[in-house]
């Protein structure tokens, strides 16, 4: 883990932070959305806050960069609107769900360049006519490898999740096979035979990716003694929007290696 770079947010959600003049939250993040609905992103100040329902937040604290982190969003009642910003930075994302509920997901894709290691994300709910006020979700950035195609994973659990992908020479990229010939690479792996980091996340990069088609496979080693863990998988290639696969595992994993796990895509670089 020689590219592991993390700092821990050191100001309190209370704490004033200089706004940066240069940042929009759009560059620092390239997606928001839940089961049900996508963000759209406003150039604006955040929407104030007022009488909406009050949010409970419970997010995971480290995001790599290029990968997803995960927020449950709980409302004091239910909820129709999800407004994402980032403390001290210009524009904000809004969730507008298809009905109101009381609780959901919400999936956060940070971008591949990031000149941060750490960001301060407020969260609030509200209704059609206010808005909430907002909850402080502090993130860790770890710093990883990114290029022509990035494959990660996060989850929000203490367990043992393995990524692996196949590259179009049928070799494949795990944890046992860190590097191929083709220039994938694992160079973050989390929580290894249950020795757990929480870090939860791991990452597989190609610098410069070879043409033809990619599998993606993930594998639930070892539960760890967790009940249930929820994934996110993200994939990040030149040319496309950032694409997410969302799921669960149950039971008690698999111990499994090469060739082992779920398919969760198969796509082709051209």
């Amino acid at each position: 883990m020689s590219r592991l770079a993390i700092c821990i947010l050191s100001c309190a959600a209370a704490a004033a932070c200089q706004a940066d003049q240069t940042d929009q939250v759009a560059d620092l993040i390239c997606g928001v959305r839940t089961d049900t609905a996508t963000g759209t992103y406003h150039a604006d100040p955040p929407l104030g806050s007022g009488e909406g329902p009050m949010a409970t937040v419970t997010s995971t604290p480290m995001v790599i960069n290029g990968g997803t982190t995960s927020a449950t969003v709980v409302g004091s009642a239910s909820f129709s609107r999800i407004v994402l910003a980032v403390d001290g930075v210009q524009g904000y994302y809004l969730v507008a769900l298809p009905s109101p509920v009381g609780s959901t997901d919400l999936r956060i894709t940070m971008c591949q360049e990031l000149a941060r290691t750490s960001l301060d994300l407020q969260i609030a709910v509200g209704t059609a006519t206010s808005i909430g006020t907002y909850q402080a979700a502090p993130v860790s950035i770890i710093e990883v490898g990114t290029g022509e195609l990035q494959v990660s994973v996060s989850w929000d659990a203490d367990s043992d999740v393995d990524l692996h992908v196949v590259d179009p020479d049928g070799d494949e990229v795990f944890f046992a096979h860190s590097a191929v010939a083709s220039g994938g690479e694992l160079d973050l792996d989390s929580n290894a035979a249950c020795d757990i980091d929480h870090i939860n996340n791991e990452n597989i990069t190609w610098t410069a990716a070879p043409r033809g088609q990619y599998i993606v496979r993930l594998d639930y080693y070892d539960a760890c003694e967790v009940a249930v863990t929820k994934y996110t998988v993200t994939l990040q290639r030149k040319g496309h929007a950032p694409e997410i696969f969302m799921g669960q595992f149950l039971g008690e994993g698999d111990l499994g290696g090469l060739g082992a796990g779920i398919d969760i895509t198969t796509f082709s670089v051209r």
